[in-house]
């Protein structure tokens, strides 16, 4: 979901600037939530470590389906770190269970 609004109306000063975390998914078809945790989400957790300026990362597994969001901290290009990410993650594609 995207939500923004139309600075026309607004005076810039009053919009607060942010950062838009970078959010892997992944889903494997019929796997338990256990095996999602150890066979996907950590496995892009420990990748995504070796990305600098990370605030903070979450994980989220459930039956067939992972969820992790990578945030970071205020300032950094987002759009070079999710590069970054992409890169650190295709490195272990291979690993993680299909």
């Amino acid at each position: 979901m995207l939500v923004g609004s139309d600075d026309r109306y607004e005076k810039q000063e009053r919009i607060p600037d942010y950062d838009i975390p970078i959010v892997v998914t992944c889903h494997l078809d019929r796997a338990t939530a256990e095996d999602v945790k150890t066979q996907v989400s950590t496995k892009i957790e420990d990748t995504a470590l070796n990305v600098d300026g990370i605030k903070n990362i979450t994980t989220s597994s459930s039956y067939g389906s992972s969820v992790v969001t990578i945030e970071f901290n205020y300032g950094v290009d987002t759009d070079i770190k999710q590069v970054q990410v992409q890169t650190q993650i295709d490195k272990i594609k291979r690993t993680i269970a299909r």
